[in-house]
């Protein structure tokens, strides 16, 4: 006994030992995978099976088992737990109590616990709590014996993750953490690429089968308005320095009377779009009384919260204006400004 436990790794006996006793007490077989010095002083891994030979009045004689060499067994679990441990995706453990037992760097960054999660509830940790969804998903995905998968903002930034908890069968659950954020950005490009193309696609089409001013209107209407979430169209004309309404939609009675025949070099952002030949926006009432006072009061009267003043040119000569506008305060995105610009060149 003395020379066996001699060669155990130090770290080791404190373990084998007190097993290898109360194995013995209960004269039932051991089993123990523990390390062992080698000849040349280094140290390799093995498992034991050993029986107890127990003479006629049930004392113990010896010990008769095997060992196995588990070496390679170990280098290949430390290779794969080193390669967790450092790849770029968050990657945690949990037993079936929720309690962290593995954290890797990456995960440890986002928790924002460098070496302090493992040992904790994982629903105590602030960075997990606050992730929409997931405590629901991941008792789910253990309840259900499946994996779940969805994206979800990180909070504290504005980064987006894909989380897919995936249970393991009487051990707890696995988490994996994937950064997602530019994937999502070029998904989001390429449906608004798309949304652009069908939406100009439709009022290129409709111009074209519009015979008078009223079709016009009523074609940029139908494509444009529905498209943005707007409430009211306005088609200005711009003939001897005055602004005309060649067509309107969405305004309270008497609206279109009000603003027909404005002076054009009277401020308002009509004339900053003509001027410039770039779209303005008016994200609410108060904006527009603070930009333009002198022509707040009848813009005001035809009840819009919101608006984007888009130039009509020819051939780089100004001929007036669309007006889009909104029922409550609107702040558009650059892709929805960049498409309305786009639009008013048809």
């Amino acid at each position: 006994i003395e020379s066996w436990v001699d060669r155990h790794h130090p770290d080791d006996r404190a373990l084998v030992l007190p097993a290898h006793e109360e194995a013995v007490r209960a004269r039932r077989p051991a089993e123990f995978e523990y390390r062992v010095r080698r000849d040349d002083g280094t140290y390799g891994w093995v498992r034991m099976r050993a029986g107890m030979v127990l003479d006629e009045e049930g004392r113990l004689v010896r010990e008769a088992g095997t060992l196995w060499n588990t070496t390679q067994a170990h280098a290949a679990a430390e290779s794969v737990s080193r390669a967790l441990r450092h790849m770029t995706d968050g990657f945690l453990a949990v037993d079936r109590e929720w309690r962290i037992e593995f954290v890797n760097l990456a995960a440890e960054r986002l928790l924002g616990e460098p070496a302090g999660a493992t040992g904790r509830l994982l629903w105590d940790v602030p960075a997990i709590r606050g992730v929409p969804g997931l405590e629901e998903r991941c008792r789910r995905a253990v309840a259900e014996g499946r994996p779940e998968g969805f994206d979800a903002p990180w909070p504290g930034g504005d980064r987006w993750y894909h989380l897919r908890p995936v249970p393991l069968p009487d051990e707890g659950l696995t988490l994996y953490i994937t950064d997602v954020t530019e994937r999502r950005h070029h998904e989001a490009a390429r449906r608004a690429a798309a949304e652009r193309a069908a939406l100009t696609g439709q009022l290129t089409r409709s111009l074209a089968q519009a015979v008078t001013a009223e079709d016009v209107v009523g074609a940029v209407a139908d494509s444009v308005l529905p498209a943005f979430g707007a409430a009211g169209l306005t088609i200005l004309g711009l003939e001897n320095d005055r602004l005309n309404v060649i067509g309107a939609v969405g305004y309270p009675e008497g609206f279109r009377h009000r603003i027909h025949g404005l002076r054009h070099d009277v401020p308002s952002p009509v004339r900053e779009a003509l001027r410039t030949r770039s779209a303005q926006f008016v994200e609410s009432r108060e904006a527009f009384a603070a930009g333009y006072p002198e022509t707040a009061a009848i813009a005001l009267t035809g009840q819009k919260q919101a608006w984007a003043f888009l130039p009509l040119t020819v051939s780089g000569r100004a001929i007036g204006a669309a007006v889009v506008s909104f029922d409550r305060p609107r702040t558009l995105d650059d892709d929805e400004r960049a498409l309305l610009s786009a639009l008013s060149g048809l």
